[in-house]
């Protein structure tokens, strides 16, 4: 009985801890696949508001673009160099454009990518970019987006967009709406719609065999285009985003942390958008359930362990009761044979 009890007690035991097992595993699994489900909503919400958030700039642009009253004014600044009255109302256009839109600067420069008015008065960081930029203009019949630069290494990030202005195809000159990423796009990406201790969304690009870094990060400082990590790390997300990997894996991140990422490609742009939360985070509300989990395993294994016993000693009670009964049956019987007591 002792044995069949003892094997009752590990069958019930071994039942436990596997159901446990079983629970703590669907847990786990439901949990992370749902930490997925958010990751990526988020790395789609960013892409879709960096879009819209290039769809405006180009919208901004497009006001500028082939303009009749600006072609006008230039057209008489660049004729007519002493007609005061063109330049001031073209600086006008400049500065409204400018606080109306928030850029940080508005400039209009000559084909050769000499400054000829500015709305803010003073010539830019970007000037040698600027320059550079319009040599290299291949078309003047659209407008053009300039990604991330930094003219010098100590200078701030920049993005700009050309407008080339054109009067029956004779180029009078560009346009330059500079932009302050730190303004509006980098709180745009750094904003976490949920409530998250480690989570964060990433801007990169490819360049040769390299993945770049394009906005700050969270736990470094001076990473904007200054932050570049091979671009063969098969564990790091941001590098499986530049060589063309879309969805969900499970990595390691800038700073050497195991992460779960959702990463996707930023339509008609050289970007990729990576967002990422530390695992230790996903898994800390299961651990918590686990504990909780074993706390309940332990206390049924020990009332399992509890009702074998309280059946053993109900086996044992019963077992000397028997063999009570069995000595005084036998007692009166061995006073009538005459056997000594």
């Amino acid at each position: 009985i002792s044995l069949m009890l003892a094997f009752l007690f590990i069958v019930l035991a071994g039942t436990i801890l596997l159901a446990g097992s079983v629970y703590y595993r669907q847990v786990e699994k439901h949990y992370r696949e749902e930490v997925e489900r958010k990751l990526s909503a988020v790395t789609e919400l960013k892409v879709d508001e960096i879009l819209q958030w290039r769809e405006e700039r180009q919208a901004d642009a497009s006001v500028l673009h082939n303009n009749e009253t600006i072609i006008k004014l230039v057209r008489r600044t660049h004729q007519y160099s002493a007609d005061k009255e063109a330049r001031r109302l073209l600086k006008e256009w400049l500065v409204k454009f400018q606080n109306h839109y928030h850029y940080k600067n508005v400039l209009f420069v000559d084909p050769s990518g000499t400054i000829k008015l500015s709305a803010i008065g003073t010539v830019p960081d970007a000037y040698p970019e600027i320059k550079k930029r319009v040599h290299r203009l291949k078309s003047w019949e659209r407008i053009v987006f300039i990604d991330f630069y930094r003219s010098e290494p100590e200078k701030p990030v920049g993005l700009m967009i050309l407008v080339p202005v054109l009067n029956h195809k004779q180029k009078l000159g560009v346009l330059v709406l500079l932009i302050d990423p730190s303004t509006f796009l980098y709180p745009l990406l750094q904003r976490w719609p949920t409530p998250s201790k480690t989570g964060e969304t990433l801007l990169i690009r490819r360049e040769d065999d390299k993945v770049v870094f394009l906005n700050e990060l969270k736990y470094q400082e001076n990473t904007a285009l200054g932050l570049r990590l091979p671009l063969k790390n098969d564990t790091l997300p941001a590098a499986r985003a530049a060589r063309g990997f879309e969805g969900v894996m499970e990595g390691m991140d800038y700073r050497g942390k195991s992460v779960i990422a959702s990463v996707r490609a930023v339509p008609e742009s050289p970007w990729f958008m990576v967002a990422r939360i530390d695992t230790a985070e996903i898994l800390e509300p299961v651990r918590q359930r686990f504990w909780v989990m074993l706390f309940f395993v332990v206390v049924l294994i020990a009332g399992a362990g509890i009702m074998v016993w309280l059946i053993w000693q109900w086996q044992r009670g019963l077992f000397n009761r028997r063999e009570l009964d069995a000595a005084r049956r036998l007692q009166p019987a061995r006073k009538d044979s005459g056997w000594p007591s």
